[in-house]
């Protein structure tokens, strides 16, 4: 066999065993809600960059943000059990993101406990091509980092967690010589479009998300150059 289709088998096998995983600990219902998303949806996407240049918002909490190691990931893997069911089918993917290569993971730890409160991936235009993922998140220079999988421990929301994260891990790549951060987030994930708009991510392009029988497409539908405000979710023009 070649490393070509070594590679494909791992990465098949390693999607299945998180299939199953979602099945089990997730339960039917997301299972299949999740499949049925991936067989055939169209879903809106917002393009947000974040100017790191730009004043950051203080960290809220004493905290460490660090690449993640081995036993984070298990650790991560214990939590899955805690979390709820929607709660559970995220960790699993993001355990499987971790699995698959995808950038450099990076977790928050309270600094005088070191216990873990969240995780994000941090990932250069290098990278992407590395796995073979640049046209899927097109457009990322080679002076940008892609902020993606965010995700927060359910029992420590709310407290300013990702905040303290972004700004911890902009000033990071700051020093890496990095000048944006770039993330693309559901049209309908009103927490995270709130807290994108609070950290001052503006919108730069709106495009439509297509999943076909596990193939993923983007078409963009809309520009803005420059970026504009990212629009409140209705219902939250007060906010």
């Amino acid at each position: 066999m070649s490393g070509q289709r070594r590679g494909w088998a791992r990465r098949s096998l390693a999607a299945i065993r998180c299939g199953l995983l979602i099945l089990v600990l997730a339960g039917p219902r997301i299972f299949v809600a999740k499949l049925a998303h991936q067989l055939y949806s169209r879903t809106t996407m917002l393009g947000v960059v974040r100017d790191l240049s730009e004043p950051l918002p203080p960290a809220s909490f004493a905290c460490v943000v660090e690449p993640a190691t081995g036993e984070d990931m298990a650790a991560l893997a214990r939590q899955v059990r805690l979390e709820s069911r929607e709660g559970r089918y995220q960790l699993l993917v993001r355990l499987w993101y971790h699995e698959r290569g995808f950038g450099e993971c990076h977790v928050t730890r309270s600094a005088d406990t070191g216990e873990l409160r969240y995780v994000q991936w941090l990932v250069t235009a290098e990278q992407l091509r590395e796995i073979g993922w640049e046209t899927r998140f097109s457009g990322l220079q080679e002076d940008e980092v892609l902020l993606e999988n965010l995700y927060t421990l359910e029992k420590f929301r709310r407290r300013g967690v990702r905040q303290a994260s972004f700004t911890l891990a902009a000033e990071a790549c700051l020093e890496r010589g990095f000048r944006r951060f770039k993330g693309w987030t559901f049209a309908e994930n009103v927490p995270n479009i709130l807290a994108d708009r609070k950290e001052n991510w503006l919108m730069f392009e709106r495009l439509e998300e297509r999943h076909t029988l596990f193939r993923v497409s983007r078409r963009v539908v809309e520009s803005y150059d420059p970026p504009i405000a990212i629009p409140l979710p209705p219902g939250h023009e007060r906010v």
